[in-house]
């Protein structure tokens, strides 16, 4: 078992996209909620039945470019 790392807007946006898949809200209500397109939200919902929460976070499996962590530790934050 996997552990991911969510903020606080990531976890409530699961929590949206898990209500939609279920059919308890609208994609327009999820959308509004979360601020983004209808369209988007159905993306974000597609992803969630194809891969669960864990799909949906922000650079999920991608590795950190080699350019991002040079200029982090340029700032001096490791």
């Amino acid at each position: 078992m996997e552990t991911f790392t969510m903020s606080r807007k990531e976890l409530a946006r699961t929590g949206l996209l898990a209500a939609a898949v279920a059919g308890r809200i609208t994609n327009r209500e999820g959308a509004a909620a979360v601020r983004v397109t209808p369209r988007q939200f159905q993306r974000l919902k597609q992803r969630v039945r194809e891969g669960g929460a864990a799909n949906t976070l922000r650079n999920a499996g991608r590795r950190v470019s080699r350019l991002w962590r040079t200029q982090r530790m340029r700032r001096g934050r490791g």
